[in-house]
């Protein structure tokens, strides 16, 4: 009977493993990836509280997930310090530890199921060397298991319980994996969040040395026919015009590029609660809508609260409003209808117009920077403001597609994690 409920277990473990490493290809804003690995492993290890600490440059390993963790217990064991603190966390966050004994592993996790015996930590709580929080709680089984990538530490994952030998070797080797695929999902993270820092730098270094080369041209462009005028050619006259619109198109084309730059701006990602039916609202009044060709937005649908960064949620949607207007058919008025649905993990927004659509073979490129659809050509733009769309949606959990038909409109969808 013991060994169909090791299977069962085991089972259940795969399970959970591969919805970890479905979370982990899907991708989007670490916190949300944290939050639901926190719950899928201590659902999995059914322990009292379990945490998942991320390291700072400073050494400082507070929780950014927890499950089953009081207020009072993260206020105390939320600061630890790798640099001046000393417990079972910050041995196991710095790589400090011996596979020789018997509560390590070669992984470099801490594990007991008589926490309350171990004499190591009892020693060390008495000579002040050593803190000792989870034992003064009277948890009596302790997991602390590394996040890592090769021999680089990203934080670590915390479970206790309150009963002896709650974590058995084949639950500290599944935690451990966890860890290991955590690892290797933040080493992603962190190397993508470089490259990203080091474009968006590259982006604002360019967009700052063109603004004044820009200026100057256009300054010249204007100044010659005041100058000039009497003697000037009528060729010169559009020549001169001619450069005056493209600095224009240039200096779009910059503003656009500092705005791609800094949709990773801490302004950006400052998550608020947002009631979308009175943000809609806003949104539309600001815009000014009605003074364009007599654009007409109505909204429909449930319209919910959503936790989301206001700036970014403000940035998609009034890309998509501002496209839906720019891009109407010129037979009729702008027509725009933003609606929301709710879904079981997720809510779909929704931004539909009655414009001149798209190509079949353009709806995969129109997200590409700086692509411009045939029928867009004739319309001004610099082909970045779906780019930011997806980027922002992207980095908050979130994804974005669009439906059209040419001559019919197109209804852009993304979606917002719940």
């Amino acid at each position: 009977m013991s060994g169909i409920l090791e299977i069962d277990v085991r089972c259940d473990g795969l399970k959970v493993n591969s919805e970890i490493i479905r979370l982990f290809n899907e991708g989007g804003e670490l916190r949300r990836v944290l939050d639901r690995t926190a719950s899928l492993v201590a659902g999995h290890l059914g322990c009292e509280a379990l945490g998942i600490r991320v390291m700072d440059s400073l050494g400082n390993i507070p929780y950014e997930s927890t499950v089953g963790f009081t207020d009072g217990f993260i206020e105390k064991e939320g600061h630890l310090c790798t640099r001046r603190d000393r417990c079972a966390c910050t041995l196991a966050s710095r790589g400090e530890y011996d596979p020789e004994l018997p509560f390590f592993t070669k992984w470099g996790s801490f594990h007991s199921g008589e926490v309350q015996d171990l004499e190591v930590l009892r020693l060390g709580m008495k000579d002040g060397s050593f803190r000792g929080e989870c034992v003064r709680m009277g948890w009596e089984s302790l997991l602390v298991a590394p996040v890592r990538f090769g021999h680089k530490y990203f934080g670590l994952i915390h479970a206790v319980d309150g009963g002896k030998d709650a974590f058995p070797p084949d639950m500290v080797g599944f935690v451990e994996n966890v860890a290991g695929q955590l690892g290797l999902y933040m080493h992603g993270v962190e190397v993508s969040r470089t490259k990203e820092a080091e474009f968006s730098s590259l982006a604002m270094r360019i967009a700052h040395d063109l603004r004044s080369p820009i200026t100057s041209t256009k300054m010249f462009a204007e100044l010659m026919p005041m100058k000039y005028d009497s003697c000037m050619k009528p060729e010169v006259a559009d020549m001169l015009g001619s450069i005056s619109r493209n600095a224009d198109y240039m200096e779009e084309l910059v503003s656009g590029l500092t705005a791609f730059a800094r949709s990773d701006d801490p302004a950006s990602t400052q998550m608020t609660d947002i009631y979308l039916d009175t943000f809609l609202d806003s949104l539309v009044e600001d815009m000014g809508l009605s003074e364009q060709g007599g654009a007409r937005v109505s909204v429909s649908g449930v319209m919910p609260k959503l936790r989301y960064p206001a700036v970014s949620l403000k940035r998609i949607l009034t890309n998509l409003v501002s496209n839906a207007v720019k891009f109407s058919a010129a037979s009729e008025a702008p027509a725009v209808e933003i609606s929301c649905e709710v879904k079981d993990t997720f809510y779909q927004l929704a931004v539909s117009d009655n414009g001149m659509g798209m190509e079949p073979h353009e709806v995969d490129k129109v997200f590409e920077p700086f692509f411009r659809t045939q029928g867009a050509k004739a319309v001004p733009g610099t082909g970045l403001g779906l780019s930011i769309c997806r980027k922002i949606v992207e980095k908050h959990g979130g994804r974005i597609w669009v439906y059209s038909d040419k001559g019919a409109g197109s209804t852009f969808y993304f979606t917002v994690p719940k």
